[in-house]
């Protein structure tokens, strides 16, 4: 018996042997997109998509559509909420300012820089595939490219917005410059990098697309306006402004001229389902749910903002509006905004078994 298994672990090792060749090394593994395998127009088709998927992959710990962390928690609109100060502490330091965080492992800012990037790396590997796609192959080449542009440009600004000093990363960058490249760029010249990719959009986009959530001119009109508006207002390296640009001023109002579309005949409907992409939306994320796949593509940045116990999430009370807010709400009889006394007092003043009782009228 053990004669036989001697013979027979020789003769397994001897074909295993004899069936290797040079051409058992050389094999393209299962999963892994090159330039190569992918430079075709439907294939293309594809990589826009999962750019535009990109800038929307949002996270409960890493903001990036909606940016309540570092607006409306920063500023007077709302407070953190949650379960007390130390429920996701990080949010509660940037409500208080102190924004050198040490110990802020990989929550909220971290992640939200890795989410943008990401977003990006999708844009720049899209372009360097469609830029080696013949014109003659690929009939919808230069929209998809200046598509690819404002992504790339959308994540960026919002980068800047955020942290101010950032690296901008392109397509014809290879990994190793990619890590040589420098955030400590000037400011204006960082303004202006990113607009040529807005302006690239700018000038060969349509008016306005047939497919939603597509970027369009008018998308890019915008940016380019909210852009100037920041470069208009020039600063030192102390983040002081020094000088406002009035020739940017100009190129805000031309910009912005240029932006169509119309009011809801409610302002609410802005923020109601059922008005998605609306007249006054401009350009929007597109989101679903009950589409098919496990949990539909949901916007979980807004994760941990709802009630305890009720909605999609059941959690998790952040977010909440502040008395100051609420109050900027008041109106005198003819319905007009209290501009200077809004917040002398609260509009609501108890609130009893059966909800809020009704604001008084000054």
């Amino acid at each position: 018996m053990k004669y036989n298994k001697i013979i027979t672990t020789v003769i397994c090792a001897t074909l295993l042997l004899t069936a290797c060749s040079d051409n058992y090394l050389e094999y393209e593994p299962e999963g892994v997109l090159s330039s190569e395998n992918v430079a075709t127009a439907e294939n293309a088709e594809s990589l826009v998509i999962a750019a535009y998927a990109g800038i929307a992959n949002d996270e409960m710990i890493g903001p990036l559509t909606h940016q309540w962390v570092y607006g409306s928690v920063r500023s007077d609109d709302a407070y953190k909420g949650g379960g007390g100060r130390g429920d996701v502490d990080v949010v509660d330091k940037y409500e208080q300012y102190n924004l050198t965080i040490a110990d802020m492992g990989d929550w909220m800012a971290p992640r939200t820089w890795t989410d943008y990037y990401k977003a990006i790396s999708r844009a720049n590997f899209a372009l360097s595939v469609i830029n080696d796609i013949p014109d003659s192959e690929y009939a919808q080449k230069t929209t998809r490219q200046a598509e690819l542009r404002f992504l790339r440009a959308h994540s960026h600004f919002m980068l800047k917005l955020i942290f101010k000093k950032i690296p901008y990363i392109t397509e014809n960058l290879t990994q190793e410059e990619i890590a040589q490249t420098s955030n400590d760029v000037d400011n204006d010249a960082l303004w202006n990098t990113i607009a040529d990719d807005f302006l690239f959009a700018y000038d060969n986009l349509p008016q306005a697309q047939d497919q939603v959530g597509r970027a369009d001119r008018n998308a890019a009109a915008a940016y380019l306006a909210k852009l100037r508006l920041f470069q208009a207002y020039e600063q030192n390296d102390q983040h002081q402004v020094t000088n406002i640009n009035t020739s940017r001023l100009q190129e805000v109002i031309d910009y912005a001229d240029e932006v169509t579309g119309s009011l809801q005949p409610d302002f609410g409907e802005n923020f109601l389902d059922g008005f998605d992409n609306g007249s006054e939306s401009i350009r929007a994320a597109q989101f679903s749910i009950n589409d098919g796949t496990t949990v539909g593509r949901v916007s979980f940045v807004t994760g941990l903002n709802s009630p305890h116990g009720t909605g999609l999430y059941g959690c998790c009370g952040f977010h909440l509006a502040s008395q100051n807010m609420v109050n900027a709400f008041r109106t005198d009889g003819n319905g007009l905004p209290l501009l200077e006394t809004f917040n002398d007092s609260d509009i609501f003043t108890n609130v009893d078994a059966n909800g809020i009782t009704p604001p008084t009228v000054d």
